[in-house]
């Protein structure tokens, strides 16, 4: 596949729509033309930084610009890289074409128009998330993590407060929900042990519990954080 084999589809795509196309007009891939009006389209096999630098660059000679490209897998449509390509181009107020080259007439679609970029809204709408993020930062006791570290395991509210029960466990052998709870654990300490998401604890009775091997094993990695929270 070649990036020209981009052109015709685009090219009917915006013919069918009463622009005039021309290729290659002052190192623009594609332009279309009513008037006074003006379109600009770079056109690329992937959506890279290439492509988003021609297209930001068109930016300075009209608003409406478009970035095309081959139309991927329709699984890999929903991937989250794929997905977050699509939110940086929204961002940048440029325009998304999808080109089908996998049918017996290939053929260009919008996905979505080069259009001003609404940061309320979209703040709005994550509004939850950042709610969540302000909620873990009160909730931590310190900073446990290295920021850029990848493949490590983070010291979250919840693993701090998993920590604690642990390390009152290990003090103690076996306790009682109540008495967690009486010694400092978190309120939600019922919660933490019948989930046992890390594995770390075994019922020994109801409402009684003990560090389970796997515990005791992972909790020595955890000595300064259980320091801190103790």
């Amino acid at each position: 596949m070649k990036e020209s084999d981009l052109y015709y589809p685009v090219k009917r795509l915006f013919e069918n729509k009463g622009y005039t196309v021309n290729g290659e007009v002052c190192d623009i891939d594609l332009t279309a033309s009513n008037g006074e009006e003006l379109i600009a389209v770079e056109m690329k096999k992937s959506i890279n930084m290439s492509l988003i630098l021609q297209a930001i660059k068109r930016q300075r000679i009209t608003e409406k610009v478009y970035v095309a490209v081959p139309r991927p897998e329709y699984r890999k449509r929903f991937y989250k890289e794929f997905k977050e390509k699509e939110y940086l181009l929204r961002r940048l107020e440029v325009g998304l074409i999808l080109v089908a080259l996998d049918v017996e007439k290939p053929y260009a679609q919008i996905v979505f128009e080069p259009k001003v970029f609404n940061r309320e809204l979209s703040m709005s709408k994550s509004r939850r998330k950042k709610d969540i993020t302000i909620k873990e930062i009160k909730e931590r006791h310190g900073d446990y993590n290295i920021g850029g570290s990848t493949g490590k395991k983070l010291v979250t509210v919840y693993r701090e407060k998993t920590l604690f029960i642990a390390a009152l466990l290990k003090e103690n052998n076996e306790m009682k929900i109540k008495e967690m709870i009486e010694a400092g654990a978190d309120k939600k300490a019922t919660a933490i042990l019948n989930k046992n998401y890390y594995g770390w604890f075994e019922r020994v009775a109801r409402g009684t519990y003990r560090l389970s091997k796997l515990g005791i094993k992972e909790l020595q990695t955890y000595n300064n954080v259980i320091d801190s929270l103790r």
